[in-house]
Order: structure tokens, then C-alpha cells, then sequence
């Protein structure tokens, strides 16, 4: 028996949160992706550990406008990848408007958890990137758990996933077989029909 988990990509325009879709799903990366507009879903199959998960990823628009919209998807929400880009400052002082966003839309009795995602970190080099100890103070503030990825060089992007998803078996909702406490993503299987709209 299959489990189905919804999970979300939240965060500004432009900070990649397409692109490690695609990459996790297809393992493709391109250079240009036009703006989401409004939500775009991928189902992924994945193996964990013996147990089979569907991934229905949310891939949402990041431009303020669409806002309103995007609150209505986070009903049975599971998890959460709140996504900046390494080197713009806007898009992680942004983060905090992202989470307040999120947690004031979810049903109460259940928290899902959620992962910041520094992404594109192969430009770690740049002058501007976001400082280390900003990071670190936002995601002690927020009780948050911290991965930086890169879909151009594939570099996290399947940990990034990975990493959500043993926070979500950890919390142990009631999807979850009690006795299972670690994840690990063993196998990708093929996407399902329909594929991903990213």
C-alpha cells in the first residue's frame, strides 16, 4: 500500500523552487524556467526503507499577488521546503513573512514540519550571500531544521528531500507505522501518470 503525502515548496519568485523539483523528479536541470503562476503539482513515487511513499509536490508561485491563493493549498499540507536563494538577501529576509504565512493557514492539531533550503549554492563564492550567522539565528528562532542545495549541480537536492521526509516520519502522525524512526530514500521509481506541470 502506497502512503500519499502532500508537501510544499514555499518562497520568493526565482529562488529555485522549480528547479529542485524538476531535479528530484526527472534529475534534469535547465537554466531557465518561466515564473510559476499560481500552483503547479509533480507526483513522485519514492522507496523508503521498504515503503513506499507518493510524493505530491506543491510547487508555488512566489509573487506576492497570488498569496490568497497559495493559503488554500496548505489543507493536509505534510511537510514543508521553505526555499531562498543563497545569494539574495531579500529572499531570506522574505522567510520570515513565508512561515507566518504558512503557520496562520494551517488546520489545527498538526504542525508539519519545516526545512529551510539555501539553494543554488553554487554561488556560495558571492559577496552577497546570506551570512552563516543570520541562518543560524532564524532557524534557532523558528525551531526550523537547515539544508543548502544546488539543482545545478545536484548538490542536496535528494537529502533536501530526504531530510523532510524524517521529519515528518519522526513526528509520528497517524499515516506513519510507529515503529519506523529512520528514512532514507533508497530507490526512485518512475513518475506517475501525468508527470510534473513544473
Amino acid at each position: 500500500m502506497t502512503t500519499k503525502l502532500k508537501i510544499g515548496l514555499i518562497g520568493d519568485v526565482g529562488v529555485g523552487k522549480t528547479a529542485l523539483i524538476q531535479r528530484f523528479c526527472f534529475g534534469t536541470y535547465t537554466e531557465d524556467y518561466d515564473a510559476t503562476i499560481g500552483i503547479e503539482t509533480c507526483d513522485k513515487s519514492v522507496n523508503l526503507d521498504g515503503k513506499m511513499y507518493q510524493l505530491q509536490l506543491w510547487d508555488t508561485a512566489g509573487q506576492e499577488k497570488y498569496h490568497s491563493l497559495v493559503r488554500l493549498y496548505f489543507k493536509d499540507i505534510k511537510g514543508v521546503l521553505l526555499v531562498f536563494q543563497i545569494d539574495r538577501q531579500e529572499s531570506f529576509d522574505h522567510c520570515k513573512d513565508w512561515l507566518d504565512l504558512f503557520y496562520s493557514s494551517i488546520s489545527s492539531g498538526f504542525t508539519p514540519p519545516v526545512l529551510l533550503v539555501g539553494n543554488k549554492c553554487d554561488l556560495i563564492g558571492s559577496s552577497t550571500r546570506v551570512s552563516k550567522e543570520s541562518v543560524d539565528r532564524f532557524v534557532s528562532e523558528n525551531g526550523l531544521e537547515y539544508i543548502e542545495t544546488s539543482s545545478k549541480e545536484n548538490t542536496n537536492v535528494q537529502e533536501a528531500f530526504s531530510q523532510l521526509l524524517r521529519s515528518i516520519i519522526n513526528l509520528k502522525p497517524i499515516f506513519v507505522d510507529p515503529g519506523e524512526e529512520e528514512v532514507k530514500i533508497t530507490q526512485q521509481t518512475e513518475d506517475t501518470d501525468g508527470g510534473c506541470v513544473c
